[in-house]
């Protein structure tokens, strides 16, 4: 569990490795970390010395497998299309895909799978709904997390920037990673008063400050690279969350998202909707 160790133990063990590699000992390293090659700069006569092996997360062909043969052997009409939808928004995770479908199915009600009667079709709306309760049911505890980071380090803030940070990933397909000129490219040109759009110097502000918020909430769910001037999402997981956990009828444009956040706020925008949805 290397991966859970604290960035200075696992730079101290990766310097002491040498005397290991010195005696043909061999190690086999398993780390989750998305950069864990720069582990190596800790200890540059290890260098040469090491292989690399990338496990990439599950593609979103992999995973369309999952519901393409799920679905047809239970006699269940699904588009491509809808097919693509669930393995898009997995975030590589097949416990997400795999979720989905059942979510899917159990609206279904089939009683076995049986190939004389056919179980009706699975829409685009369909996948939308179950996508959210997934991750409302699944990975709810969550929200908590979310309500106290957008709230930031201070509670008096003349821009919403922690708000603006996260709910940029809702936008567009989905991205593990932002800099800070994409999450401003992402607000620029929508209908904002230009007093409200935060500068691009309070947003790489705030994204140096994450550290220490999630710090003082004991969390790890983004990173702020300050060499590569990027912000990684660690969580797939939380990523998926975000995307999902307001209700949507369709896959929101810029311009109406934004809106949304600067005119009403999450909370009412969410209320708003939801009413809309169920009155």
């Amino acid at each position: 569990d290397f991966h859970y160790l604290n960035a200075e133990v696992q730079k101290l063990l990766f310097q002491q490795w040498k005397v290991f590699v010195d005696n043909e000992v061999s190690i086999v390293l398993v780390s989750t970390t998305h950069h864990a090659v720069d582990l190596a700069y800790a200890n540059k006569d290890l260098l040469g010395r090491l292989i690399h092996i990338e496990i990439p997360m599950w593609n979103t062909s992999d995973l369309a497998m999952i519901a393409t043969h799920g679905f047809r052997y239970m006699n269940v009409d699904i588009g491509q299309a809808q097919i693509r939808l669930i393995s898009s928004e997995s975030v590589g995770l097949p416990i997400i895909t795999q979720a989905t479908c059942l979510e899917l199915m159990q609206r279904q009600h089939p009683a076995s799978a049986d190939e004389t009667h056919r179980q009706p079709g699975i829409t685009s709306e369909d996948v939308l709904s179950a996508l959210h309760v997934v991750a409302v049911e699944k990975f709810g505890s969550l929200e908590a997390i979310y309500q106290r980071l957008i709230r930031g380090l201070r509670t008096q803030r003349k821009y919403k920037t922690y708000e603006l940070i996260l709910s940029s990933f809702t936008l567009g397909e989905k991205s593990f990673s932002s800099t800070p000129s994409e999450i401003i490219d992402r607000v620029k040109h929508a209908p904002i008063p230009s007093e409200q759009l935060p500068p691009m110097r309070v947003v790489t502000k705030t994204l140096a400050s994450l550290a220490t918020l999630q710090t003082k909430l004991g969390i790890e769910l983004l990173e702020w690279h300050h060499r590569e001037q990027r912000l990684y999402i660690v969580e797939p997981t939380f990523l998926f969350y975000l995307r999902w956990r307001n209700p949507r009828t369709e896959l929101p444009s810029q311009a109406d998202w934004v809106g949304e956040v600067v005119e009403l706020g999450l909370r009412s925008a969410l209320d708003r909707l939801r009413r809309s949805l169920f009155k």
